[in-house]
């Protein structure tokens, strides 16, 4: 196992500080809030704990659901020098769980720079892949060759490409259109390979590979940080602890981000498209469809306008079926036209 060098955030040294409170280690403070998007650079008094630090120091403790005093007391401090994302909390200062989606829903990635702390770290992130995958109509294929959508591996705590110094844990980026390190592919995973040890499982003073690949793999598909307490996509995290589950707060988010239904079934007598959670529906072939060896198929549910999809693809309360709305007179095999009413506007890929 390499050496490491233990991480020293600039915040360990610095004491309580209230409002009107100067110093040198105030500028730490701000230095920290402007990193992590709480505080406007060239709006405060450097070294003053002014009004505007203040302020950012209150948006802190309330999106980090500590006490609201918009001082700088220990109980800040503590969470402050706690590992953590090397992303920013906040987007220009306002507070949002999602940022934007791929334009794709299925994307590539390969591993490069492994660590010598552990065995088993390129597994841990294919698990994480998985329960992201789970949870949203996102496919992950690896791909150990040709060009990717992401790229993962270990680094220098002083990666070039967003620097991981001072007790940041990892970083990724988001979906292109939305990014803040690369406009270009592949989008990082980067692990703080200097600073931290990392591990398979919860060990002391160790950081669960997975517990962190699935909170960078949050950013990725598109997830902010956020406010709840023991979600996957909170910006903190300790040591000797694992969280490879995805709780409500997460995969609502990923939901809003690519929003899909289930339950569509193929007809194995019409080779239609059906949803298959109602009952009865007419199949052009006779009587009812039958959705024997059918898979359960997701279809893009009333999404934004996205290049590469067609939307306007509808539900027939009548026949169960999918059809086009674009046009008029569809004819619908339980009689007359394909009734549209209560459907949703879905979306197929497109060309």
């Amino acid at each position: 196992m390499a050496e490491k060098k233990s991480p020293t955030s600039p915040l360990t040294a610095v004491g309580p500080a209230k409002k009107g409170d100067t110093g040198s280690g105030i500028e730490n403070v701000q230095n920290f809030l402007i990193r992590f998007g709480y505080l406007e650079g060239g709006v405060y008094e450097a070294g003053n704990l002014d009004d505007e630090t203040s302020a950012a120091l209150a948006k802190y403790q309330e999106h980090n659901t500590l006490p609201v005093n918009g001082e700088f007391d220990e109980t800040t401090r503590e969470l402050a020098i706690t590992p953590r994302c090397g992303l920013p909390d906040l987007n220009g200062g306002i507070d949002f769980s999602t940022r934007c989606a791929w334009t794709k829903w299925s994307l590539t990635y390969r591993f490069d720079v492994p660590t010598s702390d552990c065995v088993g770290e390129f597994q841990a992130a294919r698990n994480a892949f998985t329960t992201w995958a789970n949870a949203v109509p996102l496919t992950f294929t690896e791909d150990a060759s040709g060009a990717v959508d992401i790229l993962i591996g270990w680094r220098p705590a002083n990666d070039p490409d967003h620097s991981m110094v001072g007790g940041v844990l990892a970083h990724a980026d988001f979906p292109p259109g939305c990014s803040i390190i690369t406009n270009t592919l592949p989008k990082p995973v980067h692990f703080d390979d200097s600073e931290h040890t990392w591990s398979i499982g919860a060990f002391a003073n160790q950081f669960d590979v997975e517990t962190v690949a699935l909170h960078e793999l949050g950013h990725i598909i598109g997830l902010q940080h956020s406010s709840v307490a023991g979600s996957v996509m909170f910006p903190s995290v300790s040591a000797n602890f694992t969280k490879r589950a995805l709780t409500a707060d997460d995969t609502s988010g990923a939901e809003a981000l690519y929003p899909s239904q289930s339950n569509w079934r193929w007809c194995h007598k019409c080779q239609g498209l059906f949803f298959g959670g109602n009952p009865g529906p007419v199949c052009p072939a006779g009587g009812a469809h039958d959705k024997t060896g059918s898979g359960n198929y997701h279809l893009a549910h009333n999404m934004v306008v996205t290049p590469g999809w067609q939307s306007n693809w509808r539900w027939c309360k009548k026949c169960q079926g999918l059809f086009f709305g674009g046009n008029p007179g569809p004819v619908c095999p339980a009689g007359g036209t394909h009734d549209k009413t209560g459907s949703g506007n879905y979306s197929l890929i497109h060309r």
